[in-house]
């Protein structure tokens, strides 16, 4: 809907569909649907696709073909990140067992966001590597750029910048560092700790006012989380077939959906009175 003109809208609000249900293929111009804010994932997938869609690439098998060639980049950054690492024969049996995992290929087959995500994980620890032996500005920046790329795209990866960055500071600390002029001084790492943050915030902080003002409740990043607990905390889950899975079909699904907060909010509510309705087999899931 993007490409068409539409921004990031709902579809399943404009085509009068529920979600999870099949969206009509006819012409957009031919249906007069509601065009509504829409927030169920982050957008930088949905971008990439409306740009595929720009240029001619508008079957869903080409589409999934070049977000597949995106997403093989990874494989050649895990083999630089571990050449530097370990060897080289470290890096060739990463790259190996890279190719045959199944996470690696099975979601560009669906068109999900974690085959984009894959690839800027691999290039965010491989500009990670490449910062912590030869340190510069460019780098630095570089490496906030495709920080919040990541968070575009599946918001948990928010937390890939808590623990590497930690660590990039704590290593300040370590026995004899302090003591080797090459290094960069405290000051220096909190420094570059606020360019990222600043770099982060500008490119991400539209996303989340214009999430957090467009709704009838707020939304951060996405408004998916509501999917996710009632999906994996309902009974199919804690007592049926998909014990420590999800399911969708658990999700509460109104008959009229006009706002993607709703839809999120009565999950969140069904997903949280289960859990504490079930507390003693939480830990089994």
């Amino acid at each position: 809907m993007i490409s068409k003109g539409f921004g990031i809208s709902d579809p399943f609000i404009y085509f009068g569909a529920t979600h999870g249900n099949t969206i009509p293929t006819m012409a957009y111009a031919s249906i007069p649907g509601r065009v509504a804010p829409g927030a169920l994932h982050p957008p930088l997938l949905s971008f990439l696709i409306a740009l595929l869609d720009l240029i001619g690439i508008q079957s869903s098998g080409g589409q999934i073909i070049a977000i597949g060639v995106i997403t093989s980049g990874a494989v050649p950054l895990i083999g630089l990140t571990v050449l530097g690492l370990a060897g080289k024969g470290a890096s060739y049996v990463a790259m190996t067992l890279a190719c045959f995992y199944p996470g690696m290929f099975i979601f560009s087959g669906r068109l999900l966001g974690e085959s984009l995500a894959q690839f800027l994980v691999a290039l965010f620890l491989y500009l990670i590597y490449r910062h912590k032996k030869a340190p510069n500005m460019k780098l630095t920046i570089a490496i906030a750029v495709v920080l919040a790329l990541c968070i575009l795209t599946r918001s948990e990866l928010i937390l890939l910048g808590v623990v590497p960055l930690f660590l990039y500071v704590a290593q300040h600390f370590k026995k004899n560092e302090i003591d080797n002029s090459k290094e960069k001084t405290l000051i220096w790492r909190f420094r570059d700790l606020g360019i990222i943050l600043a770099v982060v915030l500008l490119i991400v902080g539209p996303w989340v006012v214009r999430n957090m003002t467009s709704f009838k409740y707020p939304e951060y990043l996405s408004a998916d989380f509501g999917a996710a607990l009632a999906g994996s905390n309902c009974n199919s889950t804690y007592y049926g077939p998909d014990v420590g899975y999800n399911n969708f079909g658990c999700n509460v699904i109104p008959k009229v959906i006009n706002d993607d907060s709703v839809f999120d909010q009565l999950n969140i509510a069904a997903g949280q009175k289960y859990i504490s309705s079930h507390l003693g087999r939480l830990q089994i899931e």
